[in-house]
């Protein structure tokens, strides 16, 4: 039986969700998503995370949207920023 790196850090192991986005890219827990939008409206920015029975992508904004309409565009771990940079629009 093999053994698992050692070397990781806790905080980089995240756990698939099962989902994809728009593109067909695997999500993750902890992933930071931008919702596709198919108007001109503002693009909400959200996060995966774990709920009794399954996954949701909360927005910042305060409401949820479906993973098949966003897009991964990071994660929280290596890219926190990004979440700061949606809340400023």
């Amino acid at each position: 039986m093999g053994h698992l790196p050692t070397d990781i850090p806790d905080e980089n192991i995240q756990q698939f969700t099962g989902l994809t986005d728009y593109a067909g890219d695997e999500i993750y827990e902890g992933d930071i998503l931008q919702e596709e939008t198919t108007n001109n409206s503002p693009k909400n920015t959200g996060v995966c995370k774990s709920v009794p029975g399954g996954w949701r992508i909360f927005s910042l904004q305060g409401f949820c949207f479906h993973a098949w309409s966003g897009l991964v565009i990071g994660n929280i771990f290596e890219n926190p920023e990004l979440l700061d940079t949606a809340e400023d629009e």
